[in-house]
């Protein structure tokens, strides 16, 4: 059985690469919190961004700096635990099922920040008044 990849394989998986790497940098531009700059984004990050552009049952993406240890926290579906070091989230949703592309994004990912010292209730009252309008 040979089990070398294509050239059509092999630049499919670098287009897919290139395409989710433009998508990511879309999502690395939007995030504006305290502590924050391109230099805490890794490899991780990346991955973690790449799922919530690739699957459409994952409907959003938070990223926050604790800035006690200057680390970036990147996590999908629910944002990080409440900390000393965390002043604020970003975050970024979208409409569940919609398959992302490079060419929609900017109309079907949503994005923002919350102070972290709010409460559930006020980022539901936030949500609800700024994005609710635009997904039913």
């Amino acid at each position: 059985m040979d089990t070398t990849a294509s050239p059509d394989m092999v630049r499919s998986k670098m287009d897919e690469k290139h395409l989710y790497s433009n998508m990511v940098g879309w999502i690395q531009k939007r995030i504006m919190i305290t502590g924050y700059c391109s230099s805490l984004w890794k490899e991780e990050h990346s991955i973690t961004a790449i799922e919530f552009l690739s699957e459409p049952s994952t409907t959003s993406l938070f990223a926050s700096v604790n800035r006690v240890s200057n680390e970036l926290i990147v996590c999908k579906n629910k944002p990080p635990l409440p900390s000393a070091g965390v002043k604020d989230v970003a975050f970024f949703v979208r409409y569940e099922g919609c398959s992302i592309t490079l060419s929609n994004i900017s109309a079907v990912v949503q994005f923002g920040t919350f102070a972290i010292k709010q409460t559930a209730a006020s980022v539901f009252k936030i949500m609800e008044k700024v994005f609710y309008p635009h997904i039913f």
